[in-house]
């Protein structure tokens, strides 16, 4: 027995191969050994092998190993990072367009708007008297009697606000309404200016049209017209500053139901409203009082237009009151008082003095001695008083004027008491454009329903112009 050169266990001595791990102790003839380096290592790893009885497994060939699974936890975290990092970008960029959000515009420039408004005020806008400012996109126009500031955008000219002013002046607030009347193609003069009224008295913070806003400042008297979009568009009305009804205002209208009884006093004084503190009552206009006020607002008026303040009348600049009530045409309708005036032998128009007295002091509440300095400042070259054998007559030479192309409208009635609030519209008529209806001027009428000898009249304490 020998022991293998390759693993060390006892053989035969004649054997050629080992049994054992294959070592060949021999060559067959003809033929040369091929057992290489690796074949020796080999030999060496199984004798190994067999040392530690273990069994031989040859070095070209690993040993199997548990495979290790791949970790999803980190693919998670570098998802959810990439998810962070995009929404991260999204609030920036939505921020960022918010911030350069490209404000809303008109679809006016400015020789566009300037043709629109020539259009409906009759070229009251020259061309060539816009302004361009310096230092902001924008024009500025300007007159004796209004200015108006035109804010454009930068890259395509258009208007983004329209400021006009002041509020003070009337041509002001006529530029006001056309500019809205140019935004809004479907809006009327007549609710221009109403809703213009109403913003400067503070009824309202703003008006929402179809497609503008209008704001005003009280600072500055100038009214600011926006596009509308979804920041300006909420309209906040002011709060009612009545207060709440007391029993002796609930007393006083108790007693209003009650019509006073028929006197002939002359009743010149301007009812208290101390204890009326309830909030107006608003209500339709009689045909009565919409005569009464047409004939006054259109045939009496002094060097301030329209106006009227029956305290004042007689006074040095104020219009002669006994004038208005016997020109041609008169401020009031003499059929409602009788006062139908006869002609003498010169062709003179004479009027009772006596009813031309009751009128001035019963419907236009003025006094005795207000009376005697409204004759004394008379024209006496067309106006005259004669004594008669039970009194006296006023006499004019009856020169007519012209009645205005006018009339008014009451858009409005609020009863306080005793007293009335009436809110009128004038407007003019256009005879060449089918009598066709524009907007003049508006005005606030403080009036009475007063019961005298045995008949309901209408009188009027003051007329102050608002618009």
């Amino acid at each position: 027995m020998k022991f293998c050169e390759g693993c060390q266990h006892r053989v035969a001595d004649d054997v050629d191969v080992c049994p054992y791990c294959g070592f060949q102790y021999r060559q067959p003839k003809g033929r040369k050994s091929r057992r290489t380096s690796r074949d020796h290592e080999k030999t060496r790893y199984a004798s190994e092998a067999v040392t530690r009885r273990e069994p031989y497994i040859p070095p070209s060939v690993p040993q199997n190993q548990p495979k290790k699974k791949k970790s999803k936890k980190g693919l998670l975290i570098v998802l959810f990072s990439l998810i962070a990092v995009m929404i991260g970008l999204g609030v920036v960029l939505t921020v960022m367009i918010m911030n350069h959000k490209k404000p809303k515009t008109f679809d006016y420039n400015c020789a566009e708007y300037t043709a629109e408004m020539n259009r409906i005020t009759g070229n009251k806008l020259d061309q060539n008297k816009w302004v361009e400012y310096k230092n902001k996109e924008g024009y500025k126009y300007s007159d004796k009697n209004y200015a108006i500031d035109l804010s454009t955008d930068k890259d395509t000219q258009k208007i983004n606000s329209i400021t006009v002013g002041p509020s003070d002046k009337e041509d002001g607030v006529k530029m006001a309404a056309a500019s809205m009347m140019t935004v809004e193609p479907d809006l009327k003069q007549d609710k221009a200016m109403s809703q213009l009224a109403d913003i400067r008295e503070g009824k309202q913070d703003r008006f929402v049209n179809e497609k503008s806003v209008v704001t005003y400042d009280d600072s500055t008297k100038k009214f600011k017209l926006e596009p509308k979009d979804d920041d300006n568009s909420v309209v906040s009305t002011k709060k009612s500053t009545a207060k709440a009804p007391t029993e002796a205002a609930s007393t006083a209208a108790a007693k209003e139901t009650t019509k006073p009884e028929a006197t002939t006093q002359e009743t010149t004084e301007e009812p208290t409203t101390e204890e009326q503190t309830t909030a107006p009552e608003s209500i339709e206009a009689p045909e009565e009082l919409k005569d009464f006020l047409n004939h006054f607002v259109l045939h009496y008026y002094d060097s301030n237009g329209h106006h009227y303040d029956s305290t004042t009348v007689g006074s040095s600049g104020e219009k002669n009151l006994l004038q208005s009530i016997i020109s041609m045409p008169p401020c009031i309708n003499n059929e409602t008082y009788g006062l139908t005036p006869t002609q003498d032998a010169n062709h003179n128009m004479v009027f009772d003095g006596a009813k031309v007295d009751w009128i001035a002091k019963n419907i236009f509440n003025i006094t005795d001695e207000q009376i005697e300095q409204c004759y004394n400042d008379m024209k006496h070259e067309y106006y005259w008083r004669e004594d008669t054998a039970d009194g006296h007559n006023y006499v004019t030479k009856g020169l007519a004027k012209g009645s205005p192309f006018q009339r008014i409208a009451v858009k409005k009635l609020e009863k306080n008491g005793e007293l009335y609030k009436a809110h009128i519209a004038l407007y003019d008529i256009d005879p060449s454009n089918n009598d066709s209806e524009i907007f003049n001027s508006a005005y606030d009428a403080t009036v009475q329903l007063k019961e005298i000898d045995g008949g309901s009249y209408w009188s009027i304490y003051s007329l102050t112009k608002t618009l």
